[in-house]
């Protein structure tokens, strides 16, 4: 899959939301998430604009869903940010960091 990111100012929150509203979006996802991320000790996956990531939402009503996440190289369109990314829905996050660990991965980062 191709990410395709733009991101923006927004001076009025509240306003935007309303009039996506109004235009028919709907919220998907209410609650908080947390990215972690990793690289080899090396530092060779940051060398190489690579991102290994293990991110969990932690749901509103108390579920938990946990991605694991492999985004390639940035590259720059029309003023978007453009990279691969490969992704799989998955169960618990410890066994994942573990799986990493074992690797040779390490935690380098932590985005809530």
């Amino acid at each position: 899959m191709i990410e395709l990111e733009l991101k923006a100012v927004v001076p009025d929150a509240q306003a935007l939301i309303a009039r996506l509203r109004t235009a028919g979006a709907r919220e998907e996802f209410v609650g908080g998430l947390v990215d972690r991320r990793f690289d080899y000790p090396d530092g060779s996956l940051t060398a190489r604009d690579e991102v290994v990531r293990v991110r969990e939402y932690h749901g509103s009503d108390s579920e938990t869903q946990t991605s694991l996440e492999w985004k390639g190289p940035e590259s720059r369109a029309s003023g978007y940010k453009r990279r691969e990314e490969i992704g799989v829905q998955t169960g618990e996050a410890a066994a994942l960091i573990e799986i990493l660990a074992r690797l040779g991965l390490r935690q380098v980062r932590t985005i809530e």
